[in-house]
């Protein structure tokens, strides 16, 4: 492990070249991370938590090949730590804590099965999963599946009816903010493409649709990022943006279109219908 600590400017960092063979996975030459400490018992402790972190991201992109199933096994240690009473953190924010708060995780590892014969609590309460990236191209991909109850009953055609609204807005949300991970999505961003929809109604959309651009954006994201245990604050990200809506009453018929096209018509009624409908209000 002090092959991994350096010290720079009286404060410890830890820093590993990424392994050859997994480089082709992990696109990073090397991992530098501050243990923003002094103290080197401390740099220790956190350099270990670091360093276990690394090699089980390793592990998981070998044996996975992609992202999907280390999403999968990020699930289980946020539910892991759960039931052990604490609430999952990744190596950088334990990293982060008070040395008390550390060594109780430490201990609560050690002692919930013997040290080492459970890597997956240990990875659960010391941060050995980092929480895997989540791009929006990747939501759509991630939402349909989690969504089967609303399409029950639902033809083909119906189905894809469904869908095509939602394609449409999220891919116009991702060519106005760009291809980033969903963590990263803030209120600008929301922002940024509220102000584009809203050049799209000075040129002819109506509020109702841009509204419903933005509802199901939310719903993407919400659905998404809770069922991958995302840190998204979606109700916070879209509060305020609905466009308000202009209910405009249709205009009656003209008299001269009345006279001209509608009356015509009525004599080919019978007497009876023509009688009810010069009762009718809509002739009143």
């Amino acid at each position: 492990m002090q092959n991994y600590i350096v010290k720079i400017n009286n404060c410890y960092r830890y820093r590993r070249w990424v392994l050859s063979y997994v480089s082709h996975l992990d696109k990073r030459k090397e991992v530098k991370i501050s243990l923003k400490t002094k103290d080197p018992k401390l740099a220790m402790i956190r350099a270990e938590i670091y360093n276990s972190q690394i090699e089980n991201f390793w592990k998981a992109l070998i044996h996975s090949g992609n992202t999907e199933k280390v999403m999968d096994k990020y699930k289980i240690a946020v539910q892991l730590a759960q039931s052990h009473g604490f609430a999952y953190k990744t190596a950088d924010q334990i990293a982060a804590l008070s040395l008390e708060e550390i060594m109780s995780r430490i201990s609560a590892s050690m002692t919930a099965k013997p040290y080492g014969e459970n890597q997956q609590t240990t990875e659960a309460l010391l941060g050995g999963l980092e929480q895997p990236k989540v791009l929006l191209s990747e939501c759509l991909k991630l939402y349909w599946p989690l969504i089967h109850d609303r399409l029950t009953n639902k033809t083909d055609r119906q189905i894809q009816k469904w869908k095509n609204p939602r394609k449409l807005a999220f891919n116009n949300f991702i060519d106005v903010i760009g291809d980033k991970s969903c963590d990263q999505v803030t209120r600008l961003d929301i922002l940024s493409f509220r102000n584009w929809c809203n050049e799209k109604i000075k040129k002819g959309w109506t509020a109702n649709s841009a509204n419903k651009q933005l509802t199901h954006i939310k719903d993407i994201l919400k659905t998404v990022s809770i069922s991958n245990e995302i840190e998204l604050p979606v109700r916070t990200l879209f509060e305020e943006t609905n466009f308000r809506r202009v209910e405009n009453s249709k205009p009656p018929f003209e008299a001269s279109f009345v006279q001209n096209e509608i009356f015509p018509k009525l004599k080919y009624l019978n007497v009876r219908d023509r009688y009810a409908l010069w009762q009718s209000p809509i002739l009143e």
